[in-house]
């Protein structure tokens, strides 16, 4: 999946490549399509636009996709891994044809930056609320 700010700022060269590579969906319509689009996609592109709290790249990882990206257009950045930081175009599409060569490092990249995913937005924040529940007491 591409973010819909990418992809309006891809120009046709950069979609075919991209569709080379299969299917390209932009996130539209219901919060269930979005989530059908996202479990059916393996990666999910945001390289370029305002800066976001990467709600989108939350749900993208947590549906199974590697989120690949330019960190500065993130305010919370803590979810790239160093095989996810892809700056520009070229950059993620070399990385983009690296992975789907290698497959076992895919699976690699995707399991680490789940784990990050898991522990930044879900273990740790369950972890600090029970600290205060029990400092409460």
């Amino acid at each position: 999946m591409v973010e819909h700010q990418t992809y309006a700022l891809l120009n046709e060269k950069q979609r075919g490549q991209l569709a080379a590579l299969g299917t390209i969906r932009k996130p539209q319509g219901s919060v269930s399509d979005v989530a059908s689009m996202l479990r059916a996609s393996k990666y999910y592109l945001r390289l370029q636009g305002g800066p976001l709290s990467g709600n989108g790249q939350v749900e993208a990882i947590m549906a199974g996709c590697l989120a690949l990206g330019d960190p500065a257009t993130y305010v919370q950045r803590s979810l790239f891994t160093p095989p996810t930081v892809t700056p520009d175009f070229d950059s993620a599409w070399k990385r983009l044809c690296f992975l789907e060569s290698n497959p076992a490092d895919y699976e690699k990249a995707r399991a680490e930056q789940l784990a990050v995913a898991e522990w930044v937005c879900f273990r740790r924040p369950a972890w600090q609320l029970l600290q205060k529940v029990r400092q409460a007491r």
